[in-house]
């Protein structure tokens, strides 16, 4: 028996499981030789490098009474942006297309009205929560609301940052702009050039034989590209496996890899010239953006951008304490002017 560390810090949330999820069926891009394949140097045209991502906040879990109707809800909040930087360094990151939302999400397709807290001097600003309503009724349905409501966020916000794929098509290519999103692309959308970076490797896609690649690989060298669509989905993605650093040989073998994926037509065509030329240069890109383990816990697939601006994103949603408290207060005041009625 032999027991490897797993390197992001226990506490962090995961998936516990080593084996595939969901049949899917997978094609290789690339020719039949599956064997590392060396990064090559970003190109000089491109100047702009976008990383998308959300966090949300759940203050409080509330029901919602009206009459003889009651649903489950809750009190949260909703906060995506993006890190825009140059990939040679010529200019200074910066955080931008930051928003921040408040939201009342109410269960059972609840059409709910907007909530205001008034602010308290010295204590807490004024509140406004934005109605969102979910069709499902139980008990954990505020969060998968807030979760779902972010995701939405993130993919329209790397959407709108992209180019089309036939814009950077014609060759020569000349590839601008760059849109990363953290974590797995959500809806389909095969025109838009946007890549998702997947940071632990919790579900084997690939047989065997391919997947002990994974641990072989060594810095800035990525697998070949292949071709995945799940079973009884219409959607597909080109993904790809790309070693950020190496490891101790105590921690186990997936650790410092990331895959990156990318929307794909529902049937297998012939791999698109900028997807290949993203998955070519995403080794000497992504190393220079990961994190290191004396900094952040979740490094190195946790990138220096991403946790740059979740930590904005989180100020922005507020002390989770004093909006809790907050929240009680005006709950127990509104109670109050109830009794005297």
């Amino acid at each position: 028996m032999r027991l490897r560390l797993d390197p992001w810090s226990a506490d962090q949330p995961q998936i516990q499981t080593l084996e595939p999820q969901t049949k899917a069926f997978i094609h290789f891009m690339e020719g039949p030789d599956w064997e590392a394949i060396p990064c090559t140097p970003i190109p000089e045209s491109l100047e702009y490098v976008y990383i998308v991502d959300g966090t949300r906040q759940l203050y409080a879990n509330v029901t919602i009474e009206d009459g003889d109707r009651m649903v489950f809800g809750g009190l949260g909040a909703v906060a995506t942006g993006a890190v825009e930087l140059h990939p040679h360094g010529r200019r200074p990151a910066q955080l931008n297309y930051l928003d921040c939302q408040r939201i009342l999400v109410a269960g059972g397709g609840y059409q709910a009205q907007p909530l205001r807290l008034a602010a308290l001097a010295g204590q807490c600003p004024e509140l406004i929560f934005t109605p969102h309503t979910e069709q499902p009724n139980e008990i954990h349905t505020p969060l998968s609301g807030l979760q779902h409501l972010m995701l939405t966020m993130e993919q329209q916000l790397s959407h709108d940052l992209s180019s089309d794929i036939e814009e950077v098509s014609v060759q020569p290519i000349q590839l601008k702009s760059l849109v990363f999103q953290d974590g797995s692309l959500r809806r389909d959308n095969p025109e838009k050039l946007v890549f998702g970076i997947v940071k632990t490797q919790y579900t084997h896609f690939l047989p065997p034989t391919e997947q002990r690649l994974l641990s072989q690989l060594k810095p800035k060298e990525r697998t070949p590209i292949f071709y995945l669509r799940y079973e009884g989905k219409s959607y597909a993605r080109y993904s790809w496996y790309v070693r950020l650093a190496a490891m101790p040989p105590y921690m186990q073998s997936y650790g410092g890899l990331v895959r990156v994926e990318a929307y794909a037509p529902s049937e297998h065509e012939d791999l698109p010239p900028a997807i290949k030329l993203v998955a070519d240069f995403s080794g000497e890109l992504l190393c220079r953006l990961a994190s290191e383990s004396f900094k952040d816990r979740r490094a190195p697939q946790n990138l220096i951008p991403t946790g740059a601006l979740e930590k904005e994103l989180k100020r922005r949603l507020g002390a989770k304490d004093i909006i809790e408290r907050r929240i009680r207060q005006f709950l127990m005041e509104e109670f109050a002017a109830n009794q005297l009625l």
